[in-house]
């Protein structure tokens, strides 16, 4: 039914056919005439205008605002609220939203979409536990989840003074970090950022920590000496370095003993 349809008349013609007493057809007819009661169909409103898409780098919440009021749905289109402005909750996954216009009359208009896009963050990281000796210049780093995008390792609030990391360079597998030439046995941390090329998210920063330990050297040498052939020797070596030291005794490429006290 068209807005401008407003009443409409029927009319009915009701036909019977009988017989007389001699058996002969009889038609009789009747007209009906009957007038509806007036009625309105109101027109929907217009469709809203779009409400630009949003989207976000992880988990985040959104605020989609309306000219005036609108009728608010979720993803599945159940009612939320009438207002100007919608905020969603914190939002894990891509979501739609939907909204319509409702006039004075209670008449709805169609609904329109907006979608709020969650873009996952980059989760590069390194392998560890990272290690290096006093006298290193290069630290060799394997990177994992591997993406399209560039990396940062940048001094944190605890870096190995005159550190300067790595800026600004494409994402690889295998990454050798330069370190200062003079620094100290001890502890200390760097971050780790990278980005993603595509949907240019950033990571969270990742704190790494990074063992300096003192270059292992040998500060007695075994010694030589002339034997008879079936008599024992006793060779004592002495060394300096990080943790538990551990001696192995060679025999030209061939390992043939091995302690933490050093002597032979």
């Amino acid at each position: 039914i068209l807005p401008d349809q407003n009443s409409y008349k029927i009319t009915a013609t009701f036909k019977t056919v009988t017989q007389n007493t001699s058996g002969q057809a009889v038609a009789g007819s009747c007209d009906k005439t009957a007038t509806r009661t007036n009625y309105v169909i109101n027109p929907r409103p217009p469709t809203p205008a779009k409400i630009s898409d949003q989207s976000a780098c992880g988990a985040s919440d959104f605020t989609f605002i309306a000219p005036t009021n609108y009728q608010w749905y979720d993803s599945n289109k159940s009612f939320i609220l009438n207002s100007n402005s919608f905020k969603t909750g914190v939002l894990n996954n891509t979501s739609t939203f939907y909204y319509a216009q409702k006039d004075q009359n209670n008449c709805e208009s169609l609904k329109e979409s907006s979608t709020a896009t969650i873009f996952p963050k980059p989760l590069l990281s390194i392998i560890s536990p990272l290690e290096v000796c006093d006298t290193d210049l290069n630290l060799a780093l394997i990177l994992d989840n591997i993406l399209e995008g560039k990396f940062w390792i940048l001094p944190s609030k605890n870096p190995i003074p005159g550190f300067v990391g790595i800026v600004d360079q494409t994402i690889v597998s295998d990454v050798s970090l330069p370190l200062p030439a003079a620094k100290n046995t001890g502890l200390y941390q760097f971050n780790l950022v990278s980005k993603n090329n595509i949907t240019g998210c950033y990571s969270d920063t990742s704190k790494y920590d990074l063992a300096v330990l003192k270059n292992t050297v040998i500060t007695k040498q075994p010694l030589g000496g002339l034997i008879c052939e079936g008599s024992s020797f006793a060779f004592n070596i002495n060394a300096d370095g990080s943790g538990t030291l551990k001696f192995i005794l060679f025999k030209g490429d061939s390992k043939i003993a091995e302690n933490q006290n050093g002597s032979f």
